[in-house]
């Protein structure tokens, strides 16, 4: 008899499961029992886009099986890669615990890593002080993290980037002709190691007000640009604490943040629904360069609101 006892036919289908702990419970226990590991509640956490449950000082993450099309291979090895990458610099990440593969109704990836106390920043009121302590930690952290690196998986910067339709389909035909040509034209820096997706929901604040990051399943190699593509929007909010601490009082521009994050947008694999997030809507850029006009008036009105 299967620990799953769902059935997984789409896309639609995992996100109606994906969250669910009696779903889930059977499979996380014997995960656990794998590795020698106490049995305690099964808990839900903020959801990603796989299924990952808090089990007592343990997080266990199980992957989406290969039955929809998402590459969730891919995820699991880049994840368990960058996670060693990470930890290897140095920098506050989980500690990966221990990972492998069950054959059940479907074959589940998963990893166990270490739970971080502390708040998440979606939840966290902080000072203008706070914020600049956490944009200096930001620079540090990606100052270690941002370096050249080993590719670890099949994403080919920048190819990948201008061939990507499926992300822009929403945009004008204008935009996506201008983006095009904005890449095809663009002198690359060099690819580094990029965490990819760092934003409220993926950072949490301890109680010595320490930065960890979370969830390394959508690191790529890539300019620095790409990270500061979720980082800037995703964490910052785009205000100016953060970006003082991040790059000093003085040392940046609305014109000069507005021009590395056009450039990040235009290359990130999620880039369109960013976009969407900081803008609310895709269909009034007609190029590149209203784009950038757009993000040198929020950084310059103060951030997103």
């Amino acid at each position: 008899m299967s620990l799953f006892q769902h059935t997984i036919a789409d896309l639609d289908a995992w996100s109606e499961i994906f969250q669910n702990v009696r779903a889930f419970e059977p499979l996380v226990r014997h995960i656990l029992d794998l590795h020698g590991l106490p049995q305690t509640a099964v808990e839900n956490t903020t959801p990603g886009s796989h299924a990952v449950f808090r089990t007592g000082e343990y997080i266990v993450k199980v992957y989406a099986p290969d039955c929809f099309g998402w590459p969730c291979e891919s995820d699991f090895l880049t994840e368990i890669a960058a996670m060693r990458h990470a930890n290897r610099l140095g920098i506050a990440v989980p500690e990966l615990i221990a990972y492998g593969r069950i054959s059940d109704k479907y074959e589940f990836r998963y990893l166990i890593q270490t739970f971080v106390h502390g708040t998440e920043f979606g939840k966290a009121e902080l000072t203008s002080d706070e914020k600049y302590a956490v944009g200096q930690q930001m620079r540090e952290i990606c100052d270690k993290m941002n370096v050249p690196c080993e590719r670890f998986n099949d994403y080919d910067f920048p190819e990948d980037a201008i061939a990507d339709e499926d992300e822009w389909e929403d945009f004008t035909e204008d935009f996506r002709r201008s983006r095009e040509e904005y890449l095809r034209g663009y002198a690359h820096g060099t690819p580094v190691y990029v965490h990819g997706d760092i934003h409220i929901d993926n950072a949490i604040l301890d109680g010595q007000g320490k930065v960890w990051i979370l969830d390394f399943a959508d690191s790529v190699t890539a300019p620095a640009e790409y990270e500061y593509a979720s980082l800037f929007p995703g964490l910052f909010r785009l205000e100016t604490p953060y970006l003082d601490g991040f790059f000093g009082k003085g040392q940046w521009t609305p014109e000069s943040i507005a021009e590395m994050l056009t450039y990040g947008f235009c290359l990130h694999r999620f880039g369109g629904h960013i976009i969407r997030d900081l803008s609310g809507d895709c269909g009034n850029f007609r190029s590149v360069r209203e784009l950038r006009e757009t993000i040198r008036q929020m950084i310059e009105n103060g951030g997103m609101h």
